[in-house]
């Protein structure tokens, strides 16, 4: 019997990441709502459907879509700027920008906009974004179409003046960050179909006292929700929990009742094995930034936590969303790190950035892979490109060449959200237009705060 079904991509290299890692040479995909509803070779599924359109995807490898587990879409407004000042950048340029979003929150949305239009783009179909002012990035997420997983900090240290006076720890700032991320929640989580979800995440161990660590803890597990923080990002932020909590910063999550399979460390560059092996054990996620951590002269333990047994995916961080860019760093980095050639080959690349990153998430059974019931969030890589000829090994061309154009269509739900390379749901001149009015509006602002006077 013939099935009617709304889409069926057919002819195209179909790398499933299932778990015989099944590739399809001949494939067929066929979409039905914002699901995958047959997945095999085109010659056995094309005559079982019918569908209101087949798109000919010859020449293309259809790969999972990729789960870019740390984002911070809205800080495109430092590109070129920020990545050069080490972690001066970090609590001098990037902290205060949050009293210019939230003097102006109106800016947010053109730069997430901004943001948001280059992760897709690029292959990013699910994003993890926390950052302050995401009320505002959330409505840019529903326009773009993209899958999004979103958080606001929660701190009660003043990360604007932390950088001239240090560590304060104010109770009525932690009451109200800790609120509006529950607010975030309360608003945000499971809308769009589904698309919108939420965590919570308190910025990091360091500027959470642990009262206000052990609170958001408590209110994740009322509602629910996941949690991610950044762990490990500085030598000073290791320093200040020795100092605060008299131990190291994965010992304090552990502590606070935050760390578990629904955490996401970020960046875990200053984490010692014994912490590496308390987040394997728990069942957390290293959401490893390969391409930000590398510009700021860092590696961080991907490769040791990986061997644990813990599980690793990839983010892009800040002022860059080319996720295809940050594994083929991450996979150079893994080899620098171990002095190994051989170390991570590129189905472990691609599994980082689908299935772990789907674990992370807890959406194993959603997401991840090219199945039958899973989401229909796929994309579709160009792989006629001179830089990724002769065709011996796609996958191994991709990940050593591949570039963030090769990214010619996004599917999302089911819905085409890149065609040919054409970002479909926002005007490009529109969204490069307002990004530049609010990053110039926005930089001004910084450079009148008293913190560069």
């Amino acid at each position: 019997m013939v099935k009617k079904v709304d889409l069926l991509l057919k002819h195209g290299l179909v790398v499933t990441m299932n778990t015989e890692r099944e590739i399809i040479e001949d494939g067929a995909v066929a979409i039905s709502g914002n699901q995958i509803v047959a997945v095999g070779a085109t010659a056995s599924v094309d005559p079982l459907v019918q569908a209101d359109r087949t798109i000919d995807m010859m020449g293309k490898m259809l790969l999972p879509g990729f789960i870019n587990i740390h984002s911070h879409a809205v800080l495109t407004v430092f590109r070129g700027i920020a990545e050069d000042g080490g972690d001066h950048s970090l609590y001098g340029i990037m902290m205060p920008i949050q009293d210019i979003l939230s003097n102006h929150p109106e800016i947010i949305y053109p730069l997430s906009i901004l943001g948001l239009s280059e992760l897709v783009r690029f292959g990013s179909t699910t994003v993890v974004e926390n950052f302050f002012g995401m009320d505002y990035l959330a409505p840019a997420a529903v326009d773009i179409g993209v899958r999004a997983v979103l958080s606001e900090f929660s701190h009660d240290v003043d990360l604007v003046d932390i950088f001239r006076k240090g560590y304060r720890y104010e109770q009525t700032l932690g009451e109200e960050t800790l609120q509006r991320s529950v607010d975030l929640v309360e608003k945000w989580h499971n809308k769009a179909g589904g698309r919108i979800t939420c965590q919570m995440s308190p910025h990091a161990p360091d500027t959470c006292s642990p009262e206000l660590l052990r609170k958001i803890g408590e209110e994740a597990r009322r509602m629910k929700v996941g949690l991610t923080a950044h762990v490990g990002q500085t030598p000073r932020e290791i320093e200040q929990m020795k100092q605060m909590w008299g131990c190291n910063p994965v010992e304090a999550l552990a502590e606070a009742g935050i760390l578990g399979p629904t955490f996401i460390g970020a960046h875990c560059i200053f984490i010692s094995p014994t912490e590496m092996q308390l987040m394997a054990d728990s069942g957390a996620t290293m959401a490893h930034n390969p391409a930000i951590n590398a510009k700021r002269g860092r590696i961080a333990p991907a490769v040791e936590f990986r061997d644990m047994g813990g599980n690793v995916a990839i983010g892009t961080d800040n002022m860059h969303g080319n996720i295809i860019e940050a594994m083929k760093i991450g996979l150079h980095c893994a080899r620098v790190r171990s002095q190994d050639s051989t170390k991570w080959q590129p189905m472990d690349m691609l599994e980082m950035m689908t299935i772990s990153g789907a674990k992370a998430l807890g959406m194993e059974d959603q997401l991840g892979t090219l199945e039958v019931g899973k989401l229909a969030d796929i994309i579709a890589i160009d792989l006629q490109k001179p830089h990724l000829y002769p065709l011996t090994n796609p996958i191994g061309s991709f990940v050593h060449y591949g570039i963030g154009s090769d990214v010619a269509w996004v599917f999302i739900d089911g819905q085409i959200i890149v065609e040919r390379g054409e970002l479909k749901t926002v005007d490009q001149e529109y969204v490069l237009r307002e990004a530049q009015v609010a990053s110039d509006f926005a930089l001004s602002a910084l450079r009148d705060l008293p913190i560069h006077n």
